[in-house]
């Protein structure tokens, strides 16, 4: 991903740190909108809780993403292990409605990526029925490792 040229859309996305936890209530806000548009996906997509969302911030993996400095998402992730390797967990890509839809979530990890990320090892977790984040992490190069599947005994 690192290697990647930048998307066309990519120049006009700031990335900033956030220097307190204000965007925590519109972020979630931005989820009870998502949750009222797609209630069925509500059980596989859920909103992060405030506790893991700081520790993103406090480990300064977490970013606003502005466009004409204008909040229109933001990306977090985690510090973690992946197989014994030290990575980087993606933890949330959000963007709010108004500015899905526009190949801005590929733009979006590539630049987090090329501008924070110090691991070789980036990842995340995406259930199966959330098709559009599917489509994006394929698009940005990312390739799926693992598969689980429950069975009820």
């Amino acid at each position: 991903m690192k290697n990647t040229p930048p998307f066309d859309q990519e120049a006009a996305i700031t990335l900033t740190a956030p220097k307190d936890d204000s965007y925590f209530d519109w972020y979630t806000a931005g989820y009870k909108d998502f949750h009222n548009r797609f209630p069925d996906l509500e059980p596989y997509v859920s909103v992060n809780t405030k506790d893991d969302m700081e520790l993103s911030r406090k480990e300064d993996l977490l970013r606003i993403v502005e466009i004409n400095k204008q909040p229109i998402g933001l990306i977090s992730a985690m510090r973690d292990t992946f197989l014994g390797q030290d990575s980087i967990y993606f933890l949330e890509i959000f963007i709010e409605n108004a500015y899905t839809g526009k190949g801005l979530a590929k733009c979006i990890q590539r630049k987090f990526v090329a501008e924070v990320a110090k691991q070789e090892i980036i990842w995340g977790t995406i259930d199966y029925k959330n098709k559009p984040s599917l489509k994006t992490a394929l698009s940005t190069g990312r390739i799926p490792v693992r598969y689980e599947h429950f069975i009820e005994i």
